[in-house]
């Protein structure tokens, strides 16, 4: 797998890195969005508050007894500024009920 960037002068985020190192030290270093929480000394209502969802909804995530939508997904990621990727989120429900 090659990256090609949009622009010439666009950086390749990984450095020296090849494409499939990079998305495997990414996976390896992003948080759960509990660590995340407990990390930042935020509970999960007030995180909810932040992203404008129900706190029961965060506290469902957490415990994983929902997947989010995407648009949350895209929420929590911004709002961790990366920490937690969508990763996170696709390897735990991708086992649940996966059909081929």
């Amino acid at each position: 797998m090659t990256y090609s960037p949009i622009g010439k002068n666009s950086p390749w985020p990984g450095g020296k890195l090849s494409v499939d190192k990079f998305i495997a030290t990414r996976q390896i270093c992003s948080m759960t969005l509990a660590d995340f929480l407990r990390t930042n000394e935020m509970s999960p209502a007030a995180f909810a508050a932040e992203l404008g969802v129900p706190a029961s909804t965060i506290t469902r995530i957490i415990r994983g007894e929902r997947t989010p939508r995407l648009d949350t997904i895209q929420k929590i990621v911004a709002a961790t500024s990366g920490a937690v990727t969508i990763n996170d989120f696709v390897r735990a429900s991708s086992t649940e009920g996966a059909v081929a």
